[in-house]
């Protein structure tokens, strides 16, 4: 990060910032799927593998038996922005001095290409970017002034501002086999918007004041969203077709990744709270906020395709049928022979929710605390795929937000010494998916089933080498001056996730939790 601050004539100032981050990743996993190779597949169903017996008296080597290990990547993505800012005062009304800040920003992110390592072939993915310049700006204006000792009205301050942005997207086959004549497509997307938003402050009393605003935002598709995948046969199979008689069906060709066709995401947001500095405890500071958002053409999939065969009559595209076979009932439908479930826009998302947090920041003799801890509440979160199609409530679903999320702990400084203690609360949820509700093949205990809720711990310590007389003396001051050490843990008290029946890419255990347990870090930053 490189930046550069400016104080210009009549109290504006200017900045300039430029980041560059670059990050590269390797993974290596000891499977492919599937996991078995045929021979594998056979000697599990002769007998030859046999898991019945006490495999710790006569253990089995799967060794001969599994495809092998894949590596994946490097994966090197490339972040770079430059930003610029003016901030000022805009000459002065009855009430105050407006004030006035412009920003531009030029941003682009880079996937590089990539390679992966399988036992008996090698994958490719190819680059994917995405480049965005903007500008916003946003004016404050004061409407009543302390001076004038209103009743009611302390301060009142309007917020103007609006953003204009401009969005290129570099699109691209998600992967293809070397050596394969599969062709690398590649798709782009050029958007441009402008959202607006406006808002309010209003304080009464000394230590009270209420908020408002509302806004609009729109969201362009990423680089992995453009482009779709090759048509494939299916490894699913549908359960229970009930078009025909209810009974299996498999074998299907079944489209899946991204879509050319996309929208861009839109959104609109209203928002309303108040804070509360109260006299009798100076240093607290308490805040409470509802929110309420509007999504239209939100990117989505339908998901799997027994969750959503009963909505077909929506969907005459995304599902095509053939022929009917020899001795069909007269009332059956052909068989599927092509699914669509590649992203498109999803007509509309609705979310409601309320914040709550406390600061409270007190001193003493051993330095400096802070107290503080924030809770959201989410009332509702729905979806509606097609203007004529059903809401669905997806709120404490696996695909949906928590009911209650929690936060707490508490900072402490001293000197050059900093450390904290942060809690994480996530409340219990069901561990199916809120499309399941309309799969007939699903029981009804497992809709209900509930994952536990979970806690989870860190701490952290650090200390910052200060620039003056107490570093210590010679070359290691030099090489101390200005740096932060800090060592900390992750989930200190070694919490294992909840078991969570839905979550069989993840072990069966809950994805909101890590299943590598409690981890230990030490990091060293230097400022400039």
């Amino acid at each position: 990060v490189l930046g550069l601050v400016a104080k210009l004539a009549r109290e504006w100032k200017g900045e300039v910032d430029f980041t560059w981050d670059h990050s590269r990743r390797q993974s290596q996993s000891p499977f492919n799927s599937p996991f078995f190779t045929p021979a594998g597949t056979t000697a599990l169903s002769n007998g030859t593998i046999d898991l019945l017996r006490d495999t710790s008296v006569y253990p089995i080597d799967f060794q001969p038996y599994l495809t092998g290990t894949t590596v994946n990547g490097p994966l090197r993505f490339t972040l770079r922005n430059l930003t610029g800012r003016l901030a000022g005062p805009l000459g002065s009304v009855l009430a105050g001095q407006p004030t006035l800040s412009v920003l531009a920003e030029a941003r682009e992110n880079l996937s590089d290409d990539n390679i992966e390592l399988r036992r008996t072939s090698t994958v490719f993915r190819p680059w994917r970017s995405q480049s965005a310049v903007s500008a916003q700006a946003e004016l404050r204006i004061p409407l009543a002034s302390p001076t004038w000792n209103l009743p009611l009205v302390k301060e009142l301050e309007v917020q103007l501002s609006g953003r204009t942005e401009s969005t290129v997207t570099n699109g691209a086959t998600s992967q293809v086999t070397v050596g394969a004549t599969t062709p690398i497509v590649r798709d782009r997307n050029r958007v441009r918007s402008t959202d607006p938003t406006i808002g309010i402050r209003w304080k009464p009393i000394e230590n009270l004041a209420f908020r408002a605003s509302y806004g609009t935002g729109f969201l362009p598709p990423n680089g992995f969203q453009l482009t779709e995948s090759a048509p494939a046969v299916s490894t699913a199979t549908l359960t229970a077709d009930p078009r025909r008689g209810n009974t299996p069906w498999s074998g299907f060709i079944q489209m899946s990744g991204g879509n050319p066709d996309l929208n861009s995401e839109s959104s609109r947001n209203w928002a309303a709270g108040m804070i509360i500095t109260p006299r009798f405890a100076r240093g607290l500071r308490i805040s409470f906020d509802y929110s309420r958002l509007e999504k239209s053409d939100a990117i989505g999939a339908l998901g799997s395709i027994n969750n959503v065969i009963v909505l077909e009559p929506l969907f005459p595209g995304k599902f095509i049928r053939g022929a009917k076979l020899p001795g069909d009932p007269a009332d059956w439908a052909g068989p599927i022979v092509s699914f669509d479930n590649r992203l498109f826009n999803i007509s509309s998302q609705e979310l409601e929710a309320y914040d709550v947090r406390f600061d409270y920041e007190v001193p003493t003799s051993f330095g400096r605390v802070e107290v503080y801890g924030m809770a959201t509440w989410t009332e509702s979160l729905t979806v509606q795929i097609l203007p004529t199609a059903p809401v669905r409530e997806t709120l404490d679903f696996t695909d949906g937000p928590l009911r209650l999320k929690t936060s707490f702990g508490a900072t402490w400084r001293r000197g050059n010494w900093t450390g904290g203690w942060n809690g994480r609360h996530l409340n219990s949820h069901r561990s199916a998916q809120s499309t399941q509700v309309a799969n007939t093949t699903v029981t009804t205990d497992a809709l209900q089933h509930r994952v536990k809720s979970q806690v989870y711990h860190d701490f952290f310590i650090g200390y910052r080498f200060a620039s003056g007389a107490s570093r210590p003396d010679g070359l290691l001051r030099d090489l101390l001056a200005r740096t932060t050490v800090q060592v900390g843990a992750r989930n200190v008290f070694n919490r294992e996730p909840p078991f969570d029946p839905g979550a069989g890419g993840w072990g069966y255990r809950s994805p909101l939790g890590d299943a590598r347990l409690a981890q230990y870090y030490i990091s060293a930053a230097r400022s400039l």
